[in-house]
């Protein structure tokens, strides 16, 4: 394995903010706030005078369901956060493992199955939106759309997710 398969783009760091050096970032997933503990991040591309890696320190999520304002270790100063606009933060992709559903390159053609209404068809379409993206789903529902997010996944294995929906979304679709 290589250096670069090693790792997965997170996110971007779009601005900085403070005075204690707390930048906002652009998640590339609209990952969940715990996804920023105890994570070591590469910032790219680097730069010989601020941090090569990072940890977050505090994590806060942005209105717009997209962002954070994050404080990150070792950098300390809104100088330094500035210095680092426009980095991205990578992330080992052994750390990634719990995100691999919402970060595949496409989804298309992947049966979802529903713990409690079994098959309700496959993936024809992905829609990325701001504060979440959706499946487009067709099988024996009709269309359904199925928000992609973490709490309704339970699984996926080879060609398969398992999802948990909340009772009522399939009618909504009809």
């Amino acid at each position: 394995m290589n250096t670069v398969s090693r790792y997965l783009r997170i996110a971007q760091i779009s601005r900085a903010k403070g005075l204690l050096g707390e930048v906002v970032v652009i998640s590339d997933y609209g990952l969940p706030l715990r996804f920023w503990d105890e994570v070591t991040f590469a910032i790219v591309p680097p730069q010989h005078d601020v941090p090569r890696s990072c940890t977050v320190e505090t994590a806060t999520a942005q209105n717009d369901g997209e962002s954070y304002l994050l404080k990150l270790s070792d950098i300390n100063d809104r100088t330094t956060a500035a210095k680092v606009v426009g980095c991205y933060l990578l992330a080992p992709t052994e750390a990634c493992q719990g995100i691999e559903v919402l970060t595949s390159e496409s989804l298309k053609g992947t049966t979802v199955v529903d713990k409690t209404y079994g098959e309700i068809g496959t993936i024809v379409e992905e829609r990325f939106g701001i504060a979440q993206d959706i499946w487009v789903v067709e099988g024996n529902f009709g269309e359904v759309l199925i928000p992609a997010v973490e709490d309704f996944i339970v699984s996926r294995c080879s060609e398969v997710i398992t999802v948990d929906l909340p009772q009522g979304l399939l009618e909504l679709n009809n």
